[in-house]
């Protein structure tokens, strides 16, 4: 069994645990995410303290010892005890089948969904990938050799865990259109058409921003996003690099650096696609042995290149 068929067999007990680390309450194709330990019961705050209680009119209960205090107090009128409001919430993101032949429009990111998982092609590409790739890793740049694949020399971050090359554009004409959700093409006039993203264990890439749309599809193995809509918090960004632009202190996996931003969230399994809309700051925690692929495209009812 190679690597990247072992993603096969986690994905259901990965599904099942996601269902059991937080509750959902729908939103038409929209879900409310609440972790398991916000809350210990309906209406009850972490910190014990309950929500707004029918008749007091906002007023709060102490859970230490029970007082009912008025809803403008900070602080338990009996024992002092400081008031803690509700965490924000974070929605998931919208989602969509695969197939789908509504209209799309690039301003909110959409979670394409595929039936019944990746297709065996997919799977075979992911392979493919993870070997080649793991190759070129260990050759010289000057005697890189010709690839079917791949252009230029891979990249990785400082722990070499993390690994992105770009796609050859014979590669994307010739394998990932027909891997791109109804009604999106890849852009005509794009500079970096697909790049490839593989990472030998957990990883995380740091808090950005692109200039295009693209699309993320993953070939195996799963992907974390946090997603928020652009805003003028974005002029304090620190470091830019070619299409991206990166917010250093932003980190929505930490409650307290997720900043002033409304998050959206999501988990990418093989086979499904997320929409990212240009301009829209995420960040990703990939699980090991992760393949996807990140295609710049745009709203289009014929796939051109």
């Amino acid at each position: 069994m190679s690597r990247v068929d072992c993603n096969k067999n986690n994905e259901a007990s990965l599904r099942v645990q996601e269902g059991a680390a937080r509750k959902k309450r729908k939103v038409g194709n929209t879900s409310m995410v609440i972790a398991v330990g916000d809350h210990n019961t309906p209406g009850i705050h972490s910190h014990g303290a309950q929500e707004q209680l029918p008749g007091h009119g906002g007023d709060w209960s102490c859970d230490s010892c029970t007082t009912i205090n008025k809803c403008y107090s900070c602080r338990c009128e009996a024992c002092g005890r400081s008031r803690r409001f509700k965490k924000k919430e974070i929605l998931e993101v919208q989602w969509d089948h695969y197939g789908s032949n509504r209209t799309i429009v690039a301003n909110q990111p959409i979670l394409f969904i595929r039936d019944h998982g990746p297709t065996e092609s997919l799977r075979e590409m992911a392979n493919s990938l993870y070997d080649e790739l793991q190759i070129r890793m260990t050759m010289d740049k000057d005697n890189l050799q010709h690839s079917d694949f791949f252009e230029g020399s891979p990249i990785s971050n400082e722990s070499r865990v993390y690994w992105k090359s770009h796609l050859t554009n014979d590669f994307v004409k010739g394998k990932m259109l027909d891997q791109l959700p109804a009604g999106l093409s890849v852009k005509d006039n794009a500079t970096q058409k697909g790049i490839a993203f593989l990472n030998f264990e957990q990883s995380k890439c740091d808090t950005h921003y692109d200039r295009d749309t693209s699309i993320l599809i993953v070939m195996s193995g799963s992907k974390h996003v946090f997603l928020a809509a652009p805003n003028e918090l974005m002029a304090k960004c620190e470091r830019a690099e070619n299409n991206s632009t990166y917010l250093q202190d932003i980190n929505p996996f930490e409650e307290e650096k997720r900043g002033k931003w409304e998050w959206l969230e999501c988990r990418v399994t093989a086979g499904n696609a997320l929409l990212i809309p240009q301009g829209w700051i995420h960040a990703i925690r990939s699980v090991q042995s992760t393949v996807a692929i990140s295609l710049q495209v745009e709203t289009s009812t014929n796939n051109k290149c």
